[in-house]
Order: C-alpha cells, then sequence, then structure tokens
C-alpha cells in the first residue's frame, strides 16, 4: 500500500492519536509525542498544513519509527468522521489543563492566534520615509552606509 497523496491534517493528527501520540502544541507545526513502554519519549512534528503530501508522512513515519503498514492500517481506520479542530483554537483531546499529565499541567503553550493576515504591500512613499529616516538614525549613530544595512538585515 501506499501513503496517500494529499492526507487530511485531521485524519493524518486522528491516526497518530490512534498510535499512541498525543499533541503537546500547534503553531506553524504540530508538536507530538508518544510515552514508550520502556520509559522513554518519542518526539513528531508535523506542518500545520491543510493536507499533507506523501513524501512529508513518509518522512515523518521514518522519522518517528513508525511503520508503513501500521500507519496506514490506523488511516484507514481513521476514516470515520475525522474532524478538523486543529486551527478553530481546539487542541484534540485536551480541553483543560486537568486534561493533561500532571508535569504539564503547570507549563504553559503557545497559543495559536490563528492564521496570520498579510498587510498590503507599502507604497513608494512610505518606503521612501522609511529610507529616510534610517539613513537619519544612521547619521545620528555614526554608522555607515555598510554598517546600516547590516543593522536592517540582523535580527536586532
Amino acid at each position: 500500500m501506499k501513503f496517500p497523496v494529499d492526507a487530511p491534517r485531521g485524519r493524518v493528527v486522528k491516526t497518530l492519536q490512534a498510535l499512541g501520540f498525543e499533541i503537546v502544541r500547534e503553531r506553524e507545526h504540530i508538536s507530538m509525542r508518544r510515552a514508550n513502554p520502556d520509559g522513554t519519549t518519542t518526539p513528531l512534528t508535523l506542518p500545520n498544513h491543510n493536507t499533507l503530501k506523501s513524501s512529508t508522512l513518509r518522512a515523518i513515519c521514518t522519522q518517528a519509527r513508525i511503520p508503513r503498514d501500521e500507519f496506514l492500517r490506523a488511516f484507514e481506520r481513521s476514516r470515520s468522521g475525522a474532524k478538523d479542530r486543529i486551527g478553530n483554537g481546539e487542541v484534540f483531546g485536551v480541553s483543560s489543563k486537568s486534561d493533561l499529565p500532571e508535569d504539564e499541567r503547570g507549563k504553559s503553550f503557545p497559543k495559536d492566534d490563528g492564521p496570520k493576515e498579510r498587510h498590503p504591500p507599502l507604497k513608494p512613499s512610505a518606503i521612501a520615509e522609511l529610507q529616510s529616516c534610517c539613513d537619519r538614525v544612521g547619521k545620528e549613530r555614526g554608522l555607515d552606509e555598510t554598517q546600516l544595512s547590516d543593522l536592517l538585515e540582523s535580527d536586532e
């Protein structure tokens, strides 16, 4: 059997939960983990896309050491009513902190603020104004053009 071409995110998450994984947090990626019988944990990270490509599923299963056949059997069983609640502020199986394991209750996880809005492109006049402001601040601080350019490109 082959991995599905465009697997719905909700169904993939439901499949992974059926294989023992639980969601730790979600943002651009969904972080999951599974407690193993030997006391270790298996981490798993998947992109928070609407659908996942077969190559992505293959890589996820390889990294998490999930046999292809085991994943595909669980994926077929998850066909019935896999609701995609991720992205609506809900997390599968966790409705409050009391649903979390004791060691996770005190931790705070980042809240998903939903899809990020794109801003319209800046008008040329706004770009010119920003450039002149940057030039003025650079001159006040005694920076040459190279130093100013490096500063603007850095994350500081």
